[in-house]
């Protein structure tokens, strides 16, 4: 009786079946760990968020109060006051409590972007939000009761790194008679954003305008982004 051995051709053509399928099950394998490790990310920075959400809920004091500013939130701090229960550790079990924070900007009345930067072993975990959507905020008349120093005020923001207002302009309107319609009795034109990320004016209304009435008047005010987006917000005294 013969006894058949491999050939050598068919043991490296074995060998090589087994490295490529050992190849495949290493790649799905280490593609699993990272996804894990990502998913593990995402979890850690909402619940940083949503810790965040609720620590200011508790110390109302702490929230930005002007269109455009912000507040930093660290997660030692939420952690010292019991709302972060464990401390932040990532995938790789590395430590990511020292340096991060929840950075919380007020966009306009009662909304808020909270972009979370958590440091861990030196490499950033971050959420950031970012928008190329220029922001019109801390919009309103002051002085509504003095004609002779009776003003405006707004600021301008974008959040997105990468933009900046190119250009923006107002325009005042008052109405002639209690029963009439607005018009327009001022124009800025086009203003430069001058490449800049914030912008904030204050514009005395009699410096503009000759005849104005304090409760029949109403400004709006356009701004555009470099990426060419704009935003419009009115307001009218009352």
């Amino acid at each position: 009786m013969n006894k058949k051995g491999f050939t050598l051709v068919e043991l490296l053509a074995t060998i090589a079946i087994i490295g490529i399928l050992m190849g495949i099950s290493i790649s799905a394998v280490s593609r699993y760990i990272n996804k894990a490790k990502l998913e593990t990310e995402d979890d850690m920075t909402e619940t940083v968020k949503k810790t965040t959400i609720s620590y200011l809920q508790e110390n109302k004091n702490l929230v930005p109060k002007e269109d455009g500013s912000y507040t930093d939130i660290y997660v030692t701090e939420l952690y010292n006051n019991n709302l972060l229960t464990e401390k932040l550790v990532n995938g790789n079990k590395e430590d990511c409590m020292d340096g991060s924070y929840t950075r919380v900007t007020k966009i306009s009345e009662d909304k808020y972007k909270y972009d979370v930067y958590l440091y861990c072993a030196g490499r950033l975990i971050t959420n950031e939000v970012s928008s190329n959507k220029p922001e019109i905020g801390n919009f309103r008349f002051i002085n509504l009761d003095d004609i002779d120093n009776m003003s405006f005020t707004f600021s301008l923001f974008i959040s997105s790194k990468e933009d900046f207002i190119e250009e923006y302009s107002y325009i005042i309107y008052s109405k002639i008679n209690s029963d009439g319609s607005y018009e327009e009795v001022y124009n800025s034109g086009t203003i430069s954003g001058d490449n800049q990320s914030s912008i904030n004016n204050t514009i005395k209304v009699k410096d503009k305008v000759d005849f104005i009435n304090n409760n029949r008047l109403q400004v709006k005010v356009t701004v555009k982004s470099s990426s060419g987006i704009v935003n419009t917000k009115t307001i009218t005294a009352k």
